[in-house]
């Protein structure tokens, strides 16, 4: 996880600074302390280098509900994005198009707008913003993938998520932060779910387990063994964190990704002495943890979860109402609601694979995956080519797509942000010499 050049460090030192800047603003109800970390935030991403826009964002992640003058109103880690893709055309007079995914963008304009109008759907805010995502990506992916450091990614990653973990431990009592931090709390079974400063236990942990991934993904290419340790000692932050969260999607996803990841590290080229050093320090954990009382408390709530109510809590219910009334509605099966905020009784589908579905339908898979496809395209990938990182890779694309299975993705950030973090991965294992 050490990244030796300064400049990379010392942008992470000042976005630290700024999110401590901007907690502490929220804290105490400050208005001018939290303009200036706002527009602090707005400087670090506009003016930073062009390959540091994907760190920087992954850095940010975590902290985006919290880049807002106020609970409820718009985040400006939306808003900046905008400046940053003005700031960079101006930068850069010679930037490269690819035409390929953008003509695919205005089919799907096209197509979406007339499911809009047929049915009458009003063209939100959500929508313009998730268009200008699709054009924004293929043109940053095209000009800048290549200088787009994965280590320096995913040490971003990281620390973004452990220092929202940290602060809105720190802050939970503090009631400027009430509409922040929320707290699921059942007081008559003791049940208590953090979820940092996102309100979603499933949200927060789904960061959480791509991030484990991503540093795995670093293990498995990793000689030095101080490193390995302090790689190891991360993902053992994050997963005290993310336990926290009681999320019975975390602890599977958690668990299972790691026993793969041991198989696979097994029997890659490596030291014998760092699988050894692996091995060893997960079994001390894994000693300390059932024979300690370490996480007593929190044994005890997954117990009461698991033990009570539905290993889906009410999510596979929602998501056959969707399933029905798409097949029972042609219409709905081919077009969607061509992204828009509409729901079935109020009730989000808790599944991005039949949302993908409701908003835009099979004819907009079609296109989404053409999208994908053709943006992704600069890299070259070679996903289905076998080597000895195979496993690793597939742990890679499983922890992008697993919250899929409870969460609706489409309209977040961190649909296409993973996604690009996930092919960077995918790149940087099947070439040793990319960062």
């Amino acid at each position: 996880m050490i990244i030796k050049k300064e400049k990379n460090l010392a942008l992470l030192i000042l976005s630290l600074v700024n999110v401590t800047l901007l907690s502490v603003s929220h804290a105490y109800g400050s208005s001018i302390l939290i303009s200036s970390s706002l527009l602090l935030f707005s400087v670090i991403l506009i003016f930073s280098k062009e390959s540091k826009f994907l760190p920087i964002m992954l850095f940010y992640l975590p902290w985006s509900p919290l880049l807002k003058i106020s609970p409820g109103s718009f985040t400006f880690f939306t808003l900046a994005i905008p400046l940053f893709f003005v700031v960079t055309i101006l930068k850069n007079k010679k930037l490269k198009v690819n035409k390929a995914p953008l003509i695919i963008v205005l089919f799907f304009i096209a197509y979406t707008l007339l499911v809009k109008l047929i049915n009458n759907f009003p063209v939100e805010t959500s929508y313009v913003y998730f268009i200008f995502l699709l054009f924004f990506i293929p043109i940053y992916i095209v000009n800048f993938w290549d200088s787009i450091s994965y280590k320096v990614c995913v040490l971003y990653m990281t620390v973004g998520i452990l220092s929202a973990c940290i602060a809105s431990g720190l802050l939970i009592d503090n009631p400027q932060m009430a509409g922040f931090i929320n707290v699921l709390t059942r007081e008559s079974v003791g049940l208590t779910r953090l979820s940092g400063f996102y309100g979603d236990a499933n949200f927060y942990s789904a960061q959480i387990i791509i991030a484990i991934v991503g540093i795995l993904t670093l293990i498995s290419k990793e000689r030095k063994k101080s490193i390995i340790i302090l790689q190891l000692i991360s993902i053992l932050s994050l997963i005290s964190f993310g336990v926290l969260s009681v999320s019975k999607m975390f602890l599977l996803s958690t668990l299972s990704i790691i026993s793969f990841w041991i198989i696979s590290f097994i029997f890659q080229r490596s030291k014998v002495t760092n699988k050894f050093l692996v091995i060893a320090f997960i079994s001390i954990i894994v000693i300390s943890i059932l024979y300690t009382n370490i996480f007593s408390t929190e044994i005890e709530q997954y117990i009461y979860r698991f033990t009570h109510g539905s290993l889906t809590t009410g999510r596979s219910e929602l998501q056959e109402m969707y399933i029905n009334h798409i097949l029972e509605n042609a219409d709905k099966l081919l077009f969607g609601v061509g992204i828009s905020n509409v729901f079935i009784n109020g009730r989000a589908s808790h599944s991005t694979f039949v949302q993908i579905i409701w908003q835009i339908g099979l004819v907009g898979v079609l296109l989404l995956f053409l999208w994908i496809k053709l943006t992704l395209a600069p890299m070259k990938l070679k996903v289905m080519e076998f080597s000895r990182q195979s496993l690793i890779i597939i742990l890679l694309i499983v922890a992008y797509i697993l919250p899929w299975f409870a969460l609706d993705y489409l309209f977040f950030d961190e649909f296409f942000y993973y996604m690009l973090f996930v092919a960077l991965g995918v790149k940087f294992l099947k070439n040793p010499s990319l960062e």
